[in-house]
């Protein structure tokens, strides 16, 4: 009676553990991700104490709904010094910038050369990638910070706010120089 008990016991687990398993993965595609690169970074020093980052990067929805941009954030991540210390997470504090809104970057390589050449539309508010799709976009931001400051940064994080308070986060991949 063990043995069949055992036998009956090892075939209910393996056919519920299938069927969880089966409704997890069933069930992936309708989980809202968001995926991105970091392609490109471009600096440009607007004052004294003030530089403008333009980034490009490729998003990726694998998920089988849209993903509908509520809105963007750009975030540097300052190299530890005595100005910015790490703290006891050891991280440093990230640096928060301002945003350009789509007019503002467009009329940024309308008017200023040194920008290079505009490759991508800006991402922001009602923006939406489809599902399964790719695109390119980029943003735009004005940190508080000399320019040297920002080209020596630890990295940098682009945060995307979906519509129904999802965020996606993805990072600038630092190579050593």
């Amino acid at each position: 009676m063990t043995k069949n008990f055992v036998a009956i016991l090892a075939a209910c687990l393996a056919l519920v553990g299938g069927v969880v398993w089966y409704s997890v993965s069933a069930n992936q595609g309708h989980l809202l991700t968001l995926k991105g690169t970091v392609l490109k970074v471009r600096t440009l020093s607007f004052e004294p104490k003030a530089t403008i980052v333009i980034v490009d990067f490729r998003v990726t929805n694998p998920s089988s709904v849209p993903f509908s941009v509520q809105d963007v954030a750009l975030e540097m991540d300052p190299k530890a010094s005595d100005a910015n210390p790490k703290g006891a997470d050891g991280k440093t504090k990230p640096v928060l910038s301002r945003l350009l809104e789509k007019r503002e970057l467009a009329r940024l390589f309308e008017f200023e050369p040194k920008a290079g050449a505009k490759e991508h539309e800006a991402m922001g508010a009602g923006d939406s990638i489809g599902a399964g799709m790719t695109k390119e976009f980029m943003i735009s931001a004005r940190f508080e910070l000399p320019q040297a400051d920002v080209e020596s940064r630890a990295g940098l994080r682009i945060l995307v706010h979906e519509i129904d308070r999802m965020v996606a986060e993805f990072a600038e991949v630092q190579t050593e120089h």
